[in-house]
């Protein structure tokens, strides 16, 4: 009998058969992890197993390479204290999908669980979109393709970086992209200095920024259908 114990963020969960549910969790040991949890007739899982939800979880197979059934435990629940907020419900809904769409199953990923976790835990702050992308921007290295946003390809300088190669991934000064700014991707600066925005057409070139390199490099076509959505309402 294969078992262990972790916490993890919900990602989502599907009814499978009756009085069953097969559930999408990334733990913090184990990486992105499905099992099954049998739930009768009791009601109270749709709410312990909203997306973004933090839980204790216990998983249990006869052999590692079956599904595995799971029992779970609420720590915490971060979409219940947005109801009235859909775009930061939206946030939360984007983050799960893009985590269910882009990381192997069963693979570690414990910084990126701390990183998670710590974005959902400062989610009510007023800055939590500029932290939603440099959250992507981690994603984005995590799985292999780092932004290099230190300096100029160009002209090796650290001054003035304004756009991103679409091929390289590396930052571009104005004056290195003379002649060739058509041809390259806006860099909002916040991703360079640290600091905080609120600015809406910031958060937007971010979003494009990783947008196009998931497309490109991790997911070979469309974004997480939540994900657009909360481009799109953001664009309004």
């Amino acid at each position: 009998m294969k078992e262990w114990e972790d916490i993890g963020i919900v990602l989502s969960s599907t009814r499978y058969g009756e009085g069953s549910l097969i559930v999408e969790i990334f733990t913090s040991n184990h990486g992105r992890y499905r099992g099954l949890l049998r739930v009768g007739l009791r009601n109270n899982f749709s709410s312990i197993l909203q997306r973004g939800n933090l839980v204790e979880v216990r998983w249990r197979a006869r052999i590692e390479d079956h599904l595995g059934n799971y029992s779970c435990d609420l720590i915490r629940s971060y979409s219940s204290l947005f109801l009235d907020d859909s775009l930061r419900l939206e946030g939360i809904s984007s983050l799960c999908a893009e985590l269910s769409m882009f990381l192997p199953e069963r693979d570690l990923f414990s910084e990126l669980f701390i990183e998670t976790k710590e974005f959902l835990d400062r989610i009510e702050e007023n800055f939590w979109l500029c932290k939603y992308c440099r959250w992507e921007v981690k994603l984005l290295s995590e799985l292999g393709f780092s932004l290099d946003l230190s300096k100029c390809a160009v002209t090796g300088k650290r001054e003035g970086l304004t756009f991103v190669s679409p091929r390289s991934g590396r930052a571009v000064s104005l004056r290195g992209a003379k002649g060739w700014e058509s041809k390259l991707l806006d860099l909002p600066s916040f991703l360079v200095t640290g600091e905080e925005t609120s600015k809406k057409e910031e958060i937007l070139s971010s979003l494009r920024l990783t947008g196009y390199f998931f497309s490109r490099h991790i997911c070979k076509g469309s974004l997480p259908a939540s994900r657009v959505r909360l481009q799109d309402k953001l664009s309004r």
